[in-house]
């Protein structure tokens, strides 16, 4: 394998929820402060145990009713994740990329269940059930592993977490799930009033576009126990294993252009919008630098990447209205080195009406001080 290969192998994003990478670097801290972004990277279709990022509740079957709309009530973890309003889950539901989901298994007294899924031509995202846990209070659950596969593959990346309470706000920053800050004693949540928590997924399908849609699911659950600093203390044995099929939409809107990203020597050239997704491809050199960091033993060492382009991060409504941080997971690196060809997938923690969107936000480098986002910060790609 050629040098810049394996540079560019060891530089690629895996899936990684928004909330996992503001619980390692809270929030954008080190971006808007001008340093260069860490990464926190997963094992592909293998479980990893990070805290979780949002509020442990159940799904109440039913409906609710907002003059003649009629749509299903939506998980918290869902809920905070993607931040929809009304309108938009019912729109969501209506392409049936939002869906209800009724698979149990029970095992140990314990029962799973799957009760919602969202999916697109790129990512899904699951949220399950867990009733029967009697978790001690300021303890973290965690499953000791779990085997996720669509259509009988497993070629694609995958994370997973018990919901807490935790989502982040229109910054980046990190709030509890009604929207207050977090304050100095915080305090994380992963049992319902009604005794249950809540387990979410992400998938991504990479290179594998559509491969989530109409396809059949098998999630397999093992044991279950505490986590602490992301070791895993065993507590019950058990197996919940459920089948069921995704749903979901290829909606996609695209779009060409050529625009220049300042004097960055980046040009974007496509993009496209689903209502739960971005991405787009960048024109740029291809150039390698030098970064100090720490091995595992704390041992000063130095590594080659290449040079990234200003990152993609959000858009801007034709109302003006900034969404300046909707990444919430995906992956990003050079589709063709040769031609420097650079392209960024990630999954939005909002639902986008891409006929609402009139521009595309890429973060300027070095950026100082505190307070919200404004487009000072980005380089402004309008969209035609």
């Amino acid at each position: 394998m050629r040098e810049r290969e394996i540079i560019e192998n060891l530089q690629k994003e895996i899936t990684v929820p928004s909330i996992v990478q503001m619980k390692a670097d809270w929030a954008f801290d080190q971006i808007k402060n001008g340093e260069k972004r860490s990464r926190v990277y997963q094992r592909k279709n293998r479980f990893r145990a990070v805290r979780a990022a949002v509020a442990a509740a159940a799904l109440v079957c039913g409906t609710v009713t907002v003059g003649a709309a009629v749509y299903m009530n939506w998980s918290k973890g869902m809920d905070a994740q993607l931040k929809a309003t009304n309108e938009q889950k019912l729109f969501l539901e209506e392409k049936q990329i939002a869906t209800p989901q009724n698979t149990s298994a029970t095992d140990a007294g314990i029962t799973v269940t799957a009760q919602q899924s969202i999916v697109d031509s790129r990512f899904a995202h699951l949220s399950f059930k867990v009733e029967g846990y009697p978790l001690a209070e300021g303890q973290e659950p965690g499953f000791e592993s779990i085997d996720v596969t669509v259509g009988g593959r497993n070629d694609f990346s995958w994370s997973g977490n018990f919901f807490n309470g935790i989502t982040s706000d229109e910054n980046g920053n990190p709030v509890f799930a009604d929207g207050t800050p977090l304050g100095d004693d915080w305090a994380e949540v992963f049992v319902a009033e009604d005794g249950s928590m809540e387990f979410d997924l992400s998938l991504s399908a990479g290179e594998n576009e559509g491969a989530f849609i109409d396809a059949p699911i098998h999630v397999e659950f093992k044991n279950l126990g505490t986590l602490k600093k992301a070791e895993y203390f065993p507590d019950l044995t058990g197996t919940w294993v459920l089948d069921f099929t995704l749903q979901g939409s290829d909606q996609i809107r695209r779009f060409t252009m050529n625009e220049a990203l300042g004097d960055t020597g980046c040009y974007v050239i496509e993009a496209e919008i689903s209502p739960i997704s971005l991405q787009a491809k960048y024109r740029m050199p291809v150039e390698t630098e030098e970064i100090e960091a720490v091995d595992e033993n704390g041992n000063p060492i130095t590594s080659t990447v290449y040079k990234e382009p200003p990152a993609f991060m959000g858009v801007r409504l034709k109302d003006g209205t900034l969404l300046p941080c909707l990444r919430n997971g995906g992956s990003e690196g050079f589709e063709d080195l040769d031609a420097g060809i650079y392209k960024v997938t990630f999954a939005t923690d909002h639902v986008l009406n891409a006929d609402e969107v009139d521009a595309l936000l890429f973060m300027k480098p070095a950026l100082t001080g505190e307070g919200p986002l404004t487009e000072e910060n980005f380089y402004i790609v309008p969209l035609q």
